[in-house]
């Protein structure tokens, strides 16, 4: 069943704030990216991970959570958003769940953080 955004303001101000401290911490390593990262033949698999995660990654996953977050916001986007239209009632129920859904997906990375409720996780 799914939830009116307006029943799930917490969550998302709760993602919106993660995505903002993920944001600051990507934008402020950005410029310090390239002065450990000389070559990849010879970097460790965790070096090779952090470079794969590279700032410019984190801007634009951010960017991708914002938009959801703004269509979930704003069903009447959801069907704009997929560009596919049916004037179906199942089909529109179906399509607020499946964001909701999503929404709560978004969630799970910040599981560990003190303001992460565990009704999120649903």
């Amino acid at each position: 069943m799914s939830v009116a955004p307006s029943e799930n303001s917490d969550l998302v101000a709760f993602l919106r704030a993660r995505l903002d401290e993920d944001e600051k911490a990507a934008a402020d390593a950005r410029d310090d990216v390239e002065s450990w990262w000389q070559d990849p033949a010879q970097d460790s698999p965790a070096e090779l991970h952090i470079v794969r995660h590279s700032p410019e990654r984190v801007l634009r996953e951010v960017e991708a959570a914002r938009r959801v977050l703004d269509m979930w916001q704003d069903p009447d986007t959801i069907e704009e958003s997929i560009n596919y239209a049916v004037s179906s009632a199942d089909y529109q129920i179906a399509s607020a769940d499946t964001v909701d859904r999503i929404v709560r997906v978004m969630a799970l990375p910040y599981a560990a953080h003190p303001d992460f409720r565990p009704e999120w996780t649903a």
